[in-house]
């Protein structure tokens, strides 16, 4: 089983059936970069080792929990970010293709091409709105940190050490 297949992409946040070839390299890219810088290597290796294991289908797809306070959240699943991570990349990489020229961006004459700009206001929203439903699924793992012994970054492994500064001698 597949971590995002293209189905369950183009129903969270649609890409262009075109392009569904390029969508498996961009999980590649997302799973082995963008969520390892976010959730840490030890986690996502488990994750892609077994994403049918319970504990990780309890956060792949949308659920419920009782936060430290007492509050009922709800997050809309690891799919649904990693979904909006694909799409943040996927409208980078869209219009540019690699030929023996080297790179260019497709033109056509029927079509005007969106500016870079507004390319990357695109590219921010799909990262936006992956890490605010992240925020609430890190809120869960370290809520439930005895179940996911590889989420490591609600954990701190340091003893507190307070710093004293302007410390000044009182004696003379």
């Amino acid at each position: 089983m597949s971590i995002l297949t293209f189905q369950q992409q183009t129903a969270i946040k649609p890409i262009s059936k075109n392009n569904a070839t390029m969508h498996s390299q961009l999980l590649v890219e997302v799973l082995n970069i963008d969520l390892v810088n976010l959730m840490g290597a030890a986690f996502v290796t488990a994750l892609k080792a077994n994403p049918t294991d319970e504990r990780f289908t309890a956060i792949l797809d949308a659920n419920t929990f009782e936060n430290c306070y007492g509050n009922t959240v709800h997050f809309e699943g690891l799919r649904y970010v990693i979904a909006y991570l694909v799409y943040a990349r996927y409208v980078r990489a869209v219009n540019v293709k690699d030929t023996f020229n080297g790179l260019v961006r497709q033109n056509r004459t029927e079509s005007e091409h969106v500016g870079d700009a507004t390319i990357r206001a695109m590219q921010q929203e799909a990262k936006d709105a992956a890490v605010s439903q992240l925020k609430l699924i890190e809120e869960y793992l370290t809520d439930n940190s005895e179940t996911y012994p590889e989420w490591e970054k609600g954990i701190s492994k340091k003893g507190f050490r307070p710093r004293i500064i302007n410390l000044r001698k009182t004696y003379k």
